[in-house]
């Protein structure tokens, strides 16, 4: 199994079709555990789902994610970020790491959101993908542009919105590959601060959708749990989470229908 999945990675690599969700970079195991379905989530972790959600942070939060996909060490994903919230809104960059050193994609991201209205964020993000493919291809890089909103016109109820690469950058001399073109739209809940469950469509221009819903529930005041699914391919997700002070200790476990099981683990710090 291991083989065959490095062998579909280096025939199709630019295709993304054998990562959770469609998305290139979705870092952050409280999202990975409600199947991302998170495009209406505030907090840390937005930056790398729907930037809107970074308008609702109130202090400088360091992060790191890590998933060892389908327990395939070649696969791996490492994300490192960093939020500051200021006056205007929230500044935030991430980076991500996928993949080893013969074949390796780096995404860096500079990211922006506040809030419009008192119930409107919106956000932005501009990101360097860069591919390496070592003895055959190369290097090659481009730039990529991603943004959303989220709204909240009535109490506990959210609506979020995510396109990625609107303007269709393509990636590559070598195969001019288009990039995917994805839309998100999705609602979210909350039980007050007992739980939060959200439903979520994905769209990929040239692929059919993809629906996702996920729910967060407290257990105790420091300590969630979290539970997910997707479809087309079908994915079940599970996760706990627990903040100690300022310190905040997330865990997933995503299978997917074909390729297998694959851990998260983020740990994120806020200064307060």
């Amino acid at each position: 199994m291991r083989t065959c999945i490095i062998l579909l990675l280096f025939i199709h690599p630019f295709s993304f079709r054998i990562f959770a969700g469609n998305e290139i970079f979705s870092a952050g195991s409280s999202s990975a555990a409600m199947g991302n379905a998170s495009v209406t989530n505030f907090g840390f972790w937005s930056a790398f789902h729907n930037q809107a959600g970074l308008s609702s942070m109130k202090n400088l939060t360091l992060g790191f994610h890590h998933e060892n996909r389908f327990n395939v060490p070649e696969l791996s994903l490492h994300s490192f970020g960093i939020a500051l919230p200021t006056k205007p809104g929230t500044l935030a960059f991430n980076f991500s790491y996928f993949g080893f050193s013969k074949y390796n994609e780096i995404k860096a991201g500079l990211s922006f959101g506040r809030f419009l209205w008192e119930n409107f964020a919106v956000g932005i993000q501009l990101n360097y993908l860069h591919t390496h493919i070592d003895n055959l291809y190369g290097n090659t890089g481009t730039l990529v542009v991603e943004g959303g909103f989220i709204a909240n016109p009535f109490p506990d109820f959210f609506i979020g919105a995510h396109v990625y690469n609107p303007t269709r950058s393509k990636i590559g001399t070598f195969y001019d590959q288009p990039l995917p073109v994805i839309l998100r739209l999705g609602i979210g809940y909350h039980f007050g601060n007992r739980a939060i469950v959200t439903v979520e469509t994905e769209k990929d221009l040239y692929q059919k959708a993809i629906f996702k819903a996920g729910t967060e529930i407290n257990v105790l005041e420091n300590f969630v749990i979290r539970s997910g699914i997707a479809a087309k391919p079908s994915r079940a997700s599970f996760g706990v989470g627990y903040v100690f002070r300022n310190l905040t200790v997330d865990m997933a476990f995503t299978n997917h229908q074909v390729l297998g099981l694959t851990p998260h683990v983020s740990i994120s710090y806020a200064f307060r």
